[in-house]
């Protein structure tokens, strides 16, 4: 599904397709704002967690030719969702 279909789906539950894009933005921005900090933590009830993690630096193999090198991936800050028991259910 994508964005706009999300839309207009959630339109129907309000009055204007205007009103649902404005809440849409609005919770994706405030989401965005609580999750700017690394360890920062927004739990949803009934649905769960996002939590900005840090994955530290490693190290790959890349096997190119016969000869065996390496390549460095740096550290990286991502978002890690984790579902909640009721959304876990619903989506087995």
């Amino acid at each position: 599904m994508t964005q706009s279909e999300f839309l207009w789906k959630l339109a129907t539950k309000f009055k204007t397709q205007e009103e649902a894009h404005y809440a849409l933005d609005a919770i994706f921005d405030t989401l965005k704002e609580c999750l700017e900090e690394v360890g920062s933590t927004v739990k949803l009830m009934e649905f769960g967690t996002f939590k900005r993690v840090r994955h530290k630096a490693r190290r790959y193999p890349a096997y190119k030719n016969s000869e065996q090198t390496y390549f460095d991936c740096p550290p990286r800050e991502v978002i890690k969702f984790v579902p909640s028991n009721k959304t876990r259910r619903i989506l087995r």
